[in-house]
């Protein structure tokens, strides 16, 4: 198949039969597991086929995939596992518009990684619970969730420069400029001072910054 020649509904024909065909493929496996008495690996397995529905926008078959997956995991007393399925788990109830839901998954998986004793893992699900709360409107409450994930962050002595960069973003959304050049103070995050600047009307300082941006991201080949 020439690709450039492909329209956009022959690209989604050609993607969607892709999809059937991993699954498949899948579900192979998943039988093979299962004769073979792995759940482990059936658990994992049936995580790649939700993450597949989910891809496909397949949100209720993907929940029943993760679930399922889920209830093995907790069988098997794999923490880690669970843990990464129950954030799974609650982005597909994000897409469902059920965010109640999505917080609670988010708060099994924080207390997770809280008793795994992984200080990154537990400041990105603390993330992720801000991030929810942000999407229900609750902008204190997000903002506070942040605020707690960047302080995990630096208790465990690992670099804050983008988590800082995400605060500072979501409280530029909600138009408290001074509180996010207060946080940016105590980073050199260029890309989240550059919009800031440009917030604040001053475009030279804007310029300057993006430019040094790009340079930065030129010099470590990045793509974005």
């Amino acid at each position: 198949l020439d690709g450039d020649n492909l329209d956009e509904s022959e690209a989604a024909e050609l993607l969607v039969a892709l999809a059937r065909e991993q699954h498949q493929q899948y579900e192979q496996a998943l039988g093979i597991f299962r004769k073979l008495g792995k759940a482990d690996d059936e658990a994992r397995t049936l995580n790649d086929i939700g993450e597949l529905q989910k891809e496909l926008g397949n949100y209720p078959m993907a929940l029943d995939c993760y679930q399922t997956a889920l209830a093995k995991f907790k069988t098997n007393s794999l923490m880690k596992d669970e843990a990464i399925l129950q954030n799974n788990v609650s982005l597909i109830y994000e897409k469902l518009g059920m965010y109640d839901r999505a917080l609670e998954s988010h708060r099994l998986a924080l207390a997770m990684f809280r008793k795994l004793g992984n200080p990154q893992d537990e400041a990105a699900a603390m993330l992720e619970i801000a991030e929810t709360f942000l999407q229900m409107g609750k902008y204190d409450q997000g903002i506070k969730s942040a605020l707690e994930a960047m302080q995990l962050m630096k208790k465990a002595g690992l670099s804050t420069d983008e988590i800082t960069g995400v605060v500072a973003g979501y409280l530029m959304d909600l138009g408290k400029t001074e509180e996010a050049e207060t946080l940016l103070s105590k980073t050199n995050n260029v890309g989240s001072l550059a919009r800031l600047a440009l917030i604040k009307g001053d475009f030279r300082t804007a310029s300057s910054l993006y430019s040094q941006e790009l340079q930065r991201r030129s010099d470590h080949g990045s793509p974005h």
